[in-house]
């Protein structure tokens, strides 16, 4: 019971928090001048009606709740208009930790980059075309449970690759040429079964496709099975300065090709890191990785801080530092983040698997231009909270007075606190 009360009671923003306690200062200012007001109405001739009326109308021109509406709709808004967007808030208060926020770090692994390797680049070497490199290694992979196999069989697919099993076979010199019936340029049919598949455990594998043998893998693999490896070398070694991992095959014991996997960027990201930057957030990557691949990342993301090779505990302890140096800082992590998640001013959880109480914020889908997105819709709260707050001052300030002096009667009190309110709650979902 005590449980569901407290998670029910959701901490608010310290400026909703003000806002309660100017309410509260102010309805009590308001009580004391509309007692001030029935005194001076009824004392000099104890005419009690128009004392009455005038307590009445300073009373309603006060009206504290005009704060609370101008605190607590932003503050909806901006949660809601957050989760429009991808990002889940739990709290005013987590919503003004966001709007605060001065610098930005994300994680590497499932939160910059995607959760799975994706095939980047495919290398032909002399006489083989791109088509055939791709169409034998996903034949060669298709049973493989390696994240990199998968990744050349998913990568396979967009084009539909061949029937190989029933191929006609061109001969182009020595070049063998896989004749497939196309479309746009594309193979039609499915990535066939392969024969006699041998995975082999850290260096690939080795599969009779279409009555050739194919070998998908590292140097070692290759070399240990009579395959010259010095062709793949210039192409591999670029690659692998690239942060990528670079996969070579070879077709009937002939270097066929490389095709090179990595982790590759998030839908939005290379936007998400300009517009924070725009809004003048300073972004950096956290990563446990080693610098070659998180290098490459941030380069490509337009980062130019990066944290590599950092342990979870050191991850917290940047977090702390970088808030030490008057930074508001945000992270946005995964579950190997969580320590620096706990030790942020605004977490954000990218994935559900969080331990509890890690983050106040989730990243529900992939576009991380939800975090830009969020981080101006917290501003675009924060300021319209000030700013009705301003107005309700402002409003109060000047109708209180005329109330007191009997211009503003009753009916006519009532009604401007009515409109101000509601003018605050329109503006406030804007």
């Amino acid at each position: 019971m005590d449980k569901n009360r407290q998670v029910s009671l959701l901490p608010k923003a310290r400026i909703q928090k003000a806002a309660k306690k100017i309410s509260a200062g102010f309805a009590a200012f308001a009580v004391c001048a509309a007692l001030v007001t029935f005194y001076v109405w009824y004392a000099p001739g104890g005419n009690l009606k128009p004392a009455l009326l005038n307590a009445a109308s300073v009373l309603f021109l006060a009206f504290p709740c005009m704060f609370g509406f101008a605190s607590g709709s932003s503050v909806m808004t901006g949660i809601a208009k957050a989760a429009e967007n991808g990002l889940l808030i739990r709290s005013g208060e987590k919503l003004e930790s966001l709007s605060g926020a001065t610098a930005v770090v994300f994680g590497k692994d499932c939160v910059m980059t995607s959760i799975s390797p994706r095939v980047t680049d495919v290398v032909a070497m002399p006489r083989f075309f791109e088509e055939e490199v791709i169409a034998f290694a996903a034949a060669a992979e298709k049973n493989s449970a390696h994240p990199l196999g998968i990744a050349i069989y998913e990568y396979a697919q967009p084009d539909v690759i061949t029937g190989l099993v029933e191929e006609k076979t061109i001969r182009a010199g020595e070049h063998d040429i896989v004749s497939i019936h196309s479309e746009n340029h594309g193979f039609i049919g499915s990535v066939p079964d392969a024969q006699a598949f041998e995975p082999i455990e850290g260096g690939g594998v080795s599969a009779l496709v279409g009555g050739r043998e194919v070998l998908v893998g590292t140097r070692k693999l290759l070399t240990e099975r009579g395959v010259d490896v010095v062709p793949f070398e210039a192409s591999a070694r670029k690659l692998e300065r690239d942060g990528k991992t670079a996969m070579l095959v070879a077709i009937n014991k002939k270097p066929a090709g490389i095709i090179a996997a990595g982790e590759t960027m998030r839908p939005g990201a290379r936007e998400a890191i300009k517009v924070l930057g725009d809004m003048g957030v300073d972004v950096s990557l956290m990563t446990e990785s080693s610098e070659v691949t998180p290098d490459s990342i941030a380069k490509d993301a337009g980062i130019r801080h990066v944290f590599s090779c950092v342990s979870p505990k050191v991850k917290a302890h940047i977090i702390e530092n970088l808030r030490n140096n008057g930074a508001v800082v945000s992270v946005i992590g995964g579950k190997n983040d969580s320590a620096a998640l706990m030790a942020a001013d605004a977490a954000i959880a990218s994935g559900f698997d969080m331990p509890e109480n890690a983050a106040g914020i989730l990243l529900t889908g992939d576009d991380l231009n939800a975090v830009p997105a969020a981080i101006r819709f917290s501003r675009a709260a924060m300021g319209k909270i000030r700013r009705n707050i301003l107005f309700a001052l402002i409003i109060s300030g000047v109708g209180m007075p005329l109330a007191v002096s009997g211009i503003i009667p009753p009916l006519m009190a009532c009604g401007a606190a009515v409109l101000v309110s509601a003018f605050i709650l329109i503006s406030s979902t804007r």
